[in-house]
C-alpha cells in the first residue's frame, strides 16, 4: 500500500518460480535473467546447500540439441525423497486412433517414476493441456511443455534454503549467480560451469565482452536477422497488449531473437514458437489468457513426431490389446469430445466429476488406496480407505513393537531351503473375495489357508515374492510385492485383515488393479507373474476387458472357486482365455484338502531353475544374512590369512564435517580389530565425491599403527556431486592390481560408505570384487546399493550414530569369516589347463560379446593363474577358428586380462562350432 509517498510491504515471502527457457535461458527466483548455453547436466534447484542435509534435487539438461533432424527438449530429472522421475520427449511413443466422431487415445512415453518416493501421496502428475505438472509434496511443482521450456515453483519455506541456477531464493538478484563453492561469480558462465554433475564433461568457454559487442546475432546472416526481429516483435504488438501491463516483453523478444537465430528457418520453427509459448504461459499465470496460436502462426499440432493412425471400428478391447503389444506405455490418455476422461482402473469412458477420487485437504487419494491420518497421533489416528468418492476411517488399531533391524530384512528362514515346497522365482498375488457370500467364519479360514500356504513357499526377495489384496466394490491392498517382511511379520498383517462382508466384490476391478498398481510396478525379469483369484460371489464387472492386458502382460491367473454362490462362468471364462487351470471348491473344508494340489500346479508354472554350475566368482554364502543375535566378538585369530579390504567413503558436501569425523571414528574401530600385516589382511582408502582421492593405497606400509594415523589425519574433501558410478569405475580398473599392490591370488573386498543417491551412471562391476554398500538412510538409495552389492547383501543404518556402534561387528562378520574364505580359496587352486569358446559371429552382438570377455577376465583375477597351477586359453570361433590366447603364453593374470582386453570380434560369417 503507498502511504504518504512510501511503500508499505508485508513481510510475507510469496512463492517463487524459476524459469528455464529454451537452450540458454534462465529466470530466477529472484527475477534475474541470465544465458548460460551449456551442454552438461546441471543442478537446476536443490535444497543440499551449505552442508544441509536437504530432501530434492533436481537436474537438468539439454538432448538432441547438437544433432541435426533431433527434435531437441529438455531432460529433467527430480530426485526426490529417495525417488527418482524422469521427464524427456526424446523418445516419444504416442498413438492416434480415431473410433470415431466421439474420441481419440494418445499414448505417450513422456514421465517416467523410475522410482517412487517413499511417500506415494508425495507425488501427483498431471496434464494440463500442453504441460506436464509434477507435484513433490505441498511445497514444490514442477511444469515442463514437452519441450524446453520448465518452471518450478517453490513455497515461501524453501526461502533462503535452496541453490543451483536457479539461485538461493533469498529476494535479492546481487548474489543469485553464487556457485557451487559458494563463490559468488560475476560471469554466468563460471556459475553455471560450477554446477554441473559430471565434473568431466567440458566446460562452457568464455566469450569476450568485445566479441560478444561486434558479433551479430545471426552471424552474418542479415536477412534472416530482419526477419527473426520482425518475428520476435510480435510480442510487442496488440495480439498482446493486455499482457504488456502485467509483465515486460523485453526479457523475451530477447530469449525470441537469440533462440530463433539457432533454428534452420523462421516463422512456425519450434524455438520460435517455443519462446512465444513461454510469454503467453506467463501471461496465463496472471490471469490474461491470449488465443494466439492460429493457422499462420505456430499451428497447433495434436500428435507430432511418428505417429500411427488405425480405424478400429470403435473396438476398444483391440486398441488396448494393440497398445500393450507394441508401445511400453507410462500413461494412457482418452480425450473426448464430449469432455468424458479415462477411468484407468475401470477402463471406462467417465465424466470428470465422476472419478472415483477422494480428496483430504490438498491430497488426492485413489479408489482403492488406504492412508494413515495423524499417524504420530494414537488418539486421533485413524486408518482409511477411498473407494469410490467415500473415505471411510476407523480408529487405528495399537501394533506390537517390531524390532527394526538397521541390516538388511531377514529372508525368511523358518524352514531349510530343500524343506519348501516351492523355490522357484515367481510374482504370487492372493486376490481375496471380500463380499458376504463368503461367512465371517470362513473368511478366517481363508486367511489361514493362505498363510499355511505362504510357509510352504520359499517368499524372498529373490524367489517368491507376495501381494494380498482384498476385492469388494474395488480392490485393497494389504502387502505389495516390495515389501520386506519376515513370514511372521506377513502372517501378521493376514491375520489382521477384518472381515467386511459386502454385497458386491468385483474381480474386473481387482484384475485391472495388479496389472498396473502391483505387477506393472513391481516388474521382475524371469520371474513368473501369478494371480490367485479366489471368488465366492457371483462378481459384478466385465472381465473380458482385462484379458488383453494379463495376456501382454504375461500374467496367469488361477481361478478358485468357494462355495455354491462362485461365478463358475465367469470362472470358466477365466480358465479358457487365459489358458490356466481352474478350481471349484464346495466349501473351505475342501479347499484345506487340497492346499499341496494347488502348490504343485502353481510351482509349475514357475521357470525352471537352471542347475548350479561352480564359477569362480565368490559364492552367495561367504556373505551370510544378518541375525537378530548379536553377531560374537572378532578377535584377530577368527580372521581369514591373507585378504585385500578397500574402504571407500563419500566425501561430498551432503554428508558434512561432523559426519565425517564419524566414519573415521567408525574406520579407526574396524581396522583396530582386524589382523593386518604384510601376508595377512591388507588395506586402502578412499575418499570420493566429485572426484576420487586415494588416502591411503596398498603400496604403502601394512601396519595398523600407520593406516590408523594416516585415518585420523583424512582432510575432510567435500563436493557438489556423489559420483559413485566414477569411483566403482575406478577400483574395477586400478586399486587391485599389481601396479597399485593389490594382491592377485587373495580375494578382493569393497566396502563402500554412502549416504546419497549417486549423480552419476553405475555400471557393473568385475564378479571378482566383492562389494558390499554401508548406507545411511534416509537419504540413501537402498534399491541403488542392492544392485550394486549383488549377489550380496548391503549393510544397512538408519543414521550416522548408529554406524560406530553397529556397523564394525557387521563388517567383520561379513569380511572375516575363517570358514567361508578357506573354502573360497579352495575353490580353484588344483592345476588344470582352461579354454574358453567365444563364439565370433554376427549372431552376437557387440555388447555380448563385450561381456563374454568380462566374464573370461573375471575368472582370470578369480582363478589362481600361475605356470604350476591353472592355464588359461581363449579361442573365437566364427567363419575361421582363431587362438586369440594359447596355453604357451606366460600365465600372468594381468597380461591375461589385457589379452582379453585387446580381442576384436571378427564377425567373418555362420560359425564352424564343429570344426
Amino acid at each position: 500500500v503507498c502511504r504518504g509517498r512510501k511503500w508499505e510491504c508485508t513481510k510475507n515471502i510469496c512463492d517463487g518460480t524459476c524459469t528455464v527457457i529454451g537452450t540458454a535461458h534462465y529466470l530466477t527466483f529472484d527475477g534475474m535473467k541470465y544465458k548460460f548455453p551449456g551442454e552438461c547436466q546441471y543442478v537446476l534447484v536443490q535444497d543440499f546447500c551449505k552442508n544441509n542435509s536437504g530432501t530434492f534435487r533436481i537436474l537438468i539438461s539439454n538432448e538432441g540439441c547438437s544433432f541435426t533432424g533431433e527434435k531437441c527438449t529438455k531432460r529433467v530429472i527430480i530426485l526426490y525423497k529417495n525417488g527418482e522421475i524422469e521427464m524427456l520427449n526424446g523418445n516419444v511413443c504416442k498413438l492416434l486412433f480415431p473410433f470415431s466422431e466421439e474420441f481419440i487415445i494418445i499414448l505417450g512415453c513422456l514421465v517416467n517414476i523410475k522410482v517412487s518416493p517413499k511417500d506415494s501421496n508425495d507425488l501427483e502428475v498431471m496434464k494440463s493441456g500442453r504441460y506436464y505438472i509434477i507435484l513433490l509434496g505441498k511445497s514444490i511443482s514442477v511444469t515442463w511443455d514437452l519441450a524446453m521450456g520448465v518452471s518450478v515453483i517453490l513455497k515461501a519455506n524453501f526461502s533462503d534454503r535452496v541453490c543451483g541456477l536457479c539461485g538461493n531464493f533469498d529476494g535479492i538478484q546481487n548474489n543469485d549467480l553464487t556457485s557451487s563453492n559458494e563463490h559468488l561469480e560475476v560471469d554466468p558462465v563460471d556459475f553455471g560451469n560450477s554446477w554441473k554433475v559430471n565434473t568431466h564433461c567440458a566446460d562452457v568457454k568464455k566469450i569476450s565482452w568485445e566479441h560478444a559487442l561486434v558479433s551479430p546475432l545471426c552471424n552474418d546472416n542479415v536477412l534472416k536477422q530482419v526477419m527473426v526481429e520482425t518475428s520476435c516483435n510480435i510480442l510487442s504488438e496488440d495480439l498482446f497488449e493486455e499482457c504488456k501491463k502485467l509483465v515486460n516483453p523485453e526479457p523475451y523478444i530477447d530469449i525470441c531473437m537469440y533462440d530463433t537465430c539457432v533454428c534452420e528457418s523462421i516463422g512456425d520453427c519450434a524455438c520460435f514458437c517455443d519462446a512465444i509459448a513461454a510469454y503467453a504461459h506467463v501471461c496465463a499465470q496472471k490471469g490474461v489468457i491470449i488465443h494466439w496460436r492460429s493457422p499462420d502462426l505456430c499451428r497447433k499440432y495434436e500428435v507430432e513426431g511418428k505417429e500411427l493412425e488405425m480405424i478400429l471400428a470403435g473396438n476398444i478391447n483391440a486398441v488396448i490389446e494393440f497398445a500393450f503389444k507394441n508401445i511400453g506405455i507410462f500413461m494412457l490418455l482418452f480425450y473426448f469430445k464430449t469432455g468424458k476422461i479415462l477411468d484407468e482402473l475401470s477402463l471406462d469412458c467417465v465424466s470428470p466429476e465422476d472419478c472415483p477420487v477422494c480428496a483430504v485437504g490438498d491430497v488426492k487419494i485413489p479408489h482403492g488406496k488406504r492412508i494413515v491420518l495423524s499417524r504420530d497421533d494414537p488418539q486421533h489416528c485413524r486408518s482409511c480407505l477411498c473407494e469410490g468418492k467415500n473415505l471411510s476411517c476407523v480408529s487405528c488399531e495399537p501394533v506390537e513393537e517390531i524390532l527394526t533391524l538397521t541390516t538388511p530384512a531377514l529372508e525368511d528362514s523358518e524352514l531349510a531351503p530343500n524343506e519348501y515346497s516351492c523355490s522357484k522365482m515367481m510374482d504370487l498375488a492372493f486376490l481375496v473375495d471380500g463380499s458376504n457370500k463368503l461367512s465371517e467364519e470362513d473368511f478366517e479360514q481363508l486367511k489361514t489357508f493362505i498363510t499355511g500356504m505362504m510357509k510352504k513357499l520359499h517368499i524372498s526377495q529373490k524367489k517368491i515374492r507376495v501381494s494380498i489384496l482384498v476385492y469388494r466394490a474395488g480392490p485393497t491392498i494389504y502387502l505389495g510385492l516390495k515389501d520386506i517382511k519376515t513370514q511372521s511379520q506377513m502372517k501378521t498383517i493376514v491375520q489382521n485383515i477384518k472381515y467386511a462382508g459386502d454385497e458386491v466384490a468385483s474381480a474386473a476391478e481387482v484384475l485391472k488393479y495388479i496389472v498396473f498398481q502391483v505387477f506393472g510396478k513391481a516388474e521382475r525379469t524371469n520371474a513368473a507373474q501369478i494371480a490367485m483369484l479366489f471368488i465366492a460371489s457371483k462378481s459384478t464387472g466385465k472381465v473380458r476387458s482385462i484379458i488383453p492386458a494379463l495376456k501382454n502382460k504375461k500374467i496367469t491367473v488361477i481361478p478358485v472357486g468357494i462355495g455354491p454362490y462362485a461365478n463358475v462362468e465367469q470362472i470358466r471364462f477365466i480358465e479358457k482365455q487365459l489358458h490356466s487351470r481352474a478350481f471349484l471348491m464346495s466349501n473351505m473344508l475342501e479347499l484345506m484338502d487340497n492346499r499341496d494340489l494347488l502348490i504343485d500346479y502353481l510351482c509349475d508354472l514357475g521357470p525352471a531353475e537352471s542347475s548350479p554350475v561352480p564359477t569362480p566368482t565368490m559364492p552367495n554364502d561367504i556373505f551370510p544374512q544378518w541375525v537378530l543375535t548379536v553377531p560374537p566378538h572378532f578377535s584377530e585369530k577368527s580372521t581369514p590369512k591373507s585378504l585385500d579390504i578397500a574402504f571407500v567413503v563419500e566425501g561430498s558436501d551432503n554428508v558434512g564435517q561432523e559426519n565425517f569425523n564419524i566414519i573415521k571414528k567408525f574406520l579407526e574401530k574396524v581396522i583396530t580389530e582386524m589382523n593386518i600385516g604384510k601376508e595377512n589382511i591388507h588395506i586402502t582408502v578412499m575418499q570420493y565425491s566429485d572426484t576420487i582421492t586415494l588416502e591411503y593405497s596398498f603400496r604403502e606400509i601394512q601396519s595398523k599403527e600407520s593406516i590408523i594415523e594416516k585415518v585420523r589425519s583424512i582432510p575432510y574433501q567435500g563436493g557438489k556431486a556423489t559420483n559413485t558410478g566414477h569411483a566403482l569405475d575406478y577400483i574395477s580398473k586400478h586399486t587391485f592390481t599389481s601396479a597399485n599392490g593389490g594382491r592377485q591370488n587373495v580375494p578382493h573386498l569393497v566396502y563402500m560408505l554412502s549416504s546419497n543417491p549417486s549423480t552419476d551412471v553405475i555400471t557393473r562391476h568385475p564378479r571378482s570384487i566383492n562389494v558390499i554398500p554401508i548406507g545411511i538412510t534416509p537419504s540413501a538409495n537402498v534399491q541403488e546399493l542392492r544392485m550394486i552389492s549383488q549377489p550380496n547383501s548391503p549393510i544397512i543404518l538408519q543414521s550416522y550414530h548408529t554406524l560406530i556402534e553397529e556397523a564394525p561387528e557387521l563388517v567383520l562378520q561379513s569380511c572375516c569369516s575363517h570358514k567361508a574364505w578357506t573354502e573360497r580359496l579352495e575353490l580353484c587352486n588344483k592345476p588344470m589347463d582352461v579354454m574358453f569358446l567365444l563364439d565370433g559371429s554376427p549372431n552376437i552382438g557387440a555388447s555380448e560379446f563385450e561381456e563374454m570377455k568380462n566374464f573370461v577376465q573375471a575368472f582370470i583375477e578369480s582363478a589362481d593363474i600361475s605356470n604350476t597351477s591353472i592355464h588359461v586359453s581363449v579361442l573365437q570361433y566364427a567363419r575361421e577358428n582363431n587362438l586369440e590366447i594359447s596355453l604357451n603364453k606366460p600365465q600372468e593374470t594381468e597380461n591375461l586380462v589385457n589379452m582379453v582386453h585387446l580381442i576384436q570380434q571378427r564377425e567373418q560369417g555362420p560359425t564352424r562350432l564343429g570344426e
